[in-house]
């Protein structure tokens, strides 16, 4: 999996793939403090498959409420293709949160539900 503070992921095509991890927080990926994880260009995916945790068994956003606020999304999503997206795929938490933990449902308001697991053309 990937482990980030206060870093910038940057993703471009389809071919990105986070599968088998095991972890405590976030098997796939761990996004902490001011991280934020970007897809870029056309068909920009990533794809999380079969990642274990106890908490986010996709993905882990532990954030501290200073640098946080409701209206920052983890998310940048810099494409117009309508496959870009994040893909789950039967991901698993111990306690809570089986693709993603420490998202609020105001935390990506300006993203459409359509990214995550948005249809494949």
């Amino acid at each position: 999996g990937i482990l980030t503070f206060n870093a910038l992921l940057i993703f471009k095509g389809p071919d990105n793939f986070l599968t088998n991890n095991t972890g405590y927080k976030g098997a796939g990926m761990g996004l902490h403090e001011n991280s934020h994880l970007q897809l870029s260009g056309p068909n920009s995916r990533v794809t999380f498959t079969r990642n274990r945790a106890d908490f986010g068994g996709g993905i882990f956003l532990g954030r501290s409420e200073t640098l946080f606020s409701l209206s920052d999304c983890f998310l940048e999503l810099i494409s117009t293709n309508s496959s870009s997206g994040l893909y789950f795929i039967n991901n698993s938490a111990k306690i809570v949160g089986d693709d993603i933990y420490g998202l609020s449902s105001e935390t990506c308001n300006d993203i459409s539900r359509n990214v995550f697991n948005p249809p494949l053309h």
